[in-house]
């Protein structure tokens, strides 16, 4: 997904060579090309999303009245890691963060703006890792080290439209009128580390609890049918607009920022590596 993904512009490079040495057949060799891994793993992302979401949804609804109650927002931070089940491709793993229920984090845009501006100065140099610094939970599966890499953030509002007037564009106004989850619609904005933005809106029990997804780039599952649809989208038009503007501003600084802290993290442990006698790193 980004430039420290050596694996993936190595096997571009021996695809290119193959191909004009042998042809089609020699290069098949190498396994799928690059487009069809990315398409496969923004996929992946976005079924976990889709259960992330509607687990968030269970547990704001039922904490409502709690001393515990949730913040209607929820982070997920995405990371990339070598799938041990297919040779070639990659696994999503994720972690992931939530918030009690206070002013301070009620408004999204201004909650992205300030984690942004809290970790931006931490960034450089060495880094730090996502995982915990700003991570409640994780995926077991998720790989230690520089195992998995920070690939991208997902940001779950359970305020949909909260600068219009429909019934059921906040948090607040849900609780007014749905009976269970099921009534509990979600926005997911989606921001890669690639340059993809998607939108991901969890419906309801009056939709069918249909879940469908714009984006930028193509999302594929490799070997399977779609589970949820798809529909293409420019980038710059879900930029612009009024619903998703503030919110993917800031989630796209806020995904540059921990980029660059994991890109730290990841040169720090290379470069901590042990050294064999002839004074090359280790693999």
């Amino acid at each position: 997904m980004t430039a420290r993904h050596t694996y993936t512009r190595q096997q571009a490079q021996e695809h290119t060579t193959q191909m004009a040495a042998g042809g089609v057949a020699a290069a098949e060799q190498t396994g799928p090309d690059d487009r069809t891994l990315y398409a496969d793993w923004r996929y992946q992302a976005v079924e976990r999303v889709q259960l992330m979401g509607a687990h968030f949804k269970i547990n704001a609804w039922e904490q409502r009245f709690s001393a515990d109650r949730l913040a209607p927002h929820a982070l997920a931070y995405l990371y990339m890691q070598a799938d041990w089940r297919r040779t070639k491709f990659y696994e999503v793993a994720a972690s992931w963060q939530m918030w009690l229920d206070h002013p301070d984090v009620r408004v999204l845009p201004q909650l992205l703006f300030e984690l942004h501006h809290q970790f931006a100065p931490r960034a450089a140099g060495a880094g730090f890792d996502v995982r915990e610094e700003l991570s409640v939970g994780a995926d077991k599966h998720m790989g230690s080290g520089t195992a998995a890499v920070y690939a991208g953030l997902a940001v779950i509002s359970l305020d949909t439209e909260p600068d219009t007037d429909n019934p059921t564009g906040t948090w607040e106004k849900v609780q007014k009128t749905a009976r269970s989850p099921l009534d509990v619609p979600a926005l997911t904005r989606i921001v890669l580390t690639d340059g993809t933005l998607m939108a991901c809106h969890h419906g309801t029990r009056e939709k069918y609890s249909a879940f469908t997804v714009q984006s930028s780039r193509e999302l594929r599952p490799a070997a399977r049918s779609r589970l949820f649809e798809t529909y293409p989208v420019a980038a710059q038009q879900l930029r612009e607009h009024p619903n998703h503007r503030d919110v993917l501003r800031w989630a796209a600084e806020l995904c540059d920022t921990l980029a660059q802290a994991d890109n730290g993290r990841v040169s720090a442990l290379n470069a901590a590596q042990p050294t064999g006698w002839q004074g090359r790193r280790r693999s």
